[in-house]
């Protein structure tokens, strides 16, 4: 009869690294195999890719960028005059060389609802036409914004919300991201041929003209 062993050479065998059965052997040497090729393996601790996020290469959306693209209607929206001639505003030639479109747009409807307690007015605009400058992302033929009630044209919308729907609007549009999110900033004017003219005629601020379309 055997005698068992001794705690010393117990611990010893217990220390003795086991060999790895047929299966767990065969996966290892294909682990290894596909790691020397550089392909990946599922089991053999390859990393999955990263998705590309969806603010890849927005830029965040700042104090500079609001004073152009505040998601703003203009006073001429309400068929109102504006503070200043059209030629002589300062901010028209920035907010053509930033903004991602410049495109003609009908106020489809306008409606008010109440999110959060807050009080919101809600615009449907739909392109009209190819946009004047710059190129629309998939979608966004359709534009879906929103005036909260503290903004300046909350109280024209509150007062003139039916006469609205059907007036064309110039709309300057860029995406941004904003607490990690991608986000749609925007400013409208009213359309007149004089405005249209002015966007097709702006120059970028460090560049030639662009090429556009001619104004109807």
């Amino acid at each position: 009869m055997m005698e068992p062993p001794s705690p010393r050479a117990a611990r010893r065998l217990r220390a003795l690294p086991r060999k790895p059965s047929g299966g767990k052997l065969q996966s290892l040497l294909l682990c290894a195999i596909a790691l020397t090729a550089g392909a990946a393996v599922g089991g053999c601790g390859a990393r999955t890719p990263r998705v590309a996020s969806a603010v890849a290469g927005l830029p965040e959306y700042t104090a500079e960028d609001a004073a152009l693209f505040g998601n703003t209607l203009s006073p001429t929206v309400f068929g109102m005059t504006p503070d200043r001639p059209l030629a002589a505003d300062p901010k028209l030639p920035a907010r053509v060389k930033e903004a991602d479109f410049v495109a003609r747009m009908r106020i489809s409807t306008v409606t008010r609802e109440v999110l959060a307690g807050r009080e919101l007015h809600s615009l449907r605009l739909v392109l009209e036409g190819r946009p004047l400058r710059g190129a629309l992302r998939s979608g966004e033929e359709i534009l879906d914004l929103t005036v909260p009630s503290g903004s300046p044209a909350a109280a024209r919308l509150e007062s003139r919300r039916g006469a609205l729907a059907g007036r064309r609007v110039i709309t300057f549009v860029r995406q941004f991201q904003d607490g990690g999110e991608p986000v749609l900033r925007w400013h409208a004017e009213g359309d007149t041929p004089e405005l249209r003219s002015l966007v097709l005629a702006a120059k970028p601020l460090d560049g030639p003209p662009q090429a556009t379309q001619t104004a109807p």
